[in-house]
């Protein structure tokens, strides 16, 4: 008689706890899962994103900061180039184009005229070395041959590259340049100046995207 009194209170106890906490549904489980999910990841996407939680909208982002002039570029540079913004999210290819151009004169300038001061900020050390000792050489010989830029036609992005946090991006740059040549006074040399001649010149740029904001030229060839 105890026994079945104590079965009869064991049931009754069970049946009241099921009732409290709910039985074991696997669909039911399985939903909550999937619900629990999604709230992890949409928690996830909101912090990377902000609030943008649709796909088109962060596309147009995407678009926003591609130029169309970087949409004409091979698929491999613009991979690097959306690589070199995951270090440095400011990272602008019509800004890097028109410093380029910048950098170009300014430093065919500054060899015209020995300004090594301007020559050190523009270039790398291992290139302002080679260009200072040609330079001296060029003042030694009594004659040094000079070119200015009178145009700039289109400067081409040819190779891009990382290697870690270095960035290296390769330039061709197609430009109108007069040549003369001066004696050792900086007097010009009558007949030396010659018509306007076009230059194709590979400029190599390079830069620590997480140590310096500065893109400095390593190679000119």
């Amino acid at each position: 008689m105890d026994i079945i009194i104590l079965l009869i209170c064991t049931f009754l106890i069970i049946s009241k706890l099921i009732k409290m906490l709910g039985q074991f549904d696997p669909e039911a489980d399985k939903e909550r899962k999937q619900r629990y999910n999604k709230s992890v990841i949409a928690n996830l996407f909101n912090q990377k994103y902000g609030n943008k939680n649709n796909s088109e909208e962060i596309n147009i982002i995407n678009a926003q900061t591609t130029s169309a002039e970087e949409l004409k570029l091979s698929e491999g540079i613009k991979a690097t180039l959306q690589q070199i913004r995951s270090q440095d999210s400011d990272f602008d290819f019509d800004k890097f184009i028109s410093g380029v151009r910048k950098a170009y004169i300014m430093t065919i300038k500054a060899i015209n005229e020995s300004d090594f001061k301007t020559l050190e900020f523009l270039i790398e050390s291992e290139l302002y070395i080679k260009t200072q000792q040609e330079i001296e050489n060029s003042k030694l010989s009594g004659l040094t041959k000079k070119n200015s830029v009178a145009n700039i036609e289109i400067i081409t992005l040819v190779d891009a590259i990382l290697y870690g946090d270095r960035a290296v991006l390769t330039v061709e740059i197609k430009s109108q340049q007069i040549f003369f040549t001066e004696d050792s006074n900086g007097n010009l040399i009558s007949g030396s100046t010659d018509k306007t001649v076009e230059k194709t010149q590979k400029v190599t740029f390079c830069r620590y995207l997480t140590q310096s904001s500065v893109w400095k030229i390593s190679k000119m060839s």
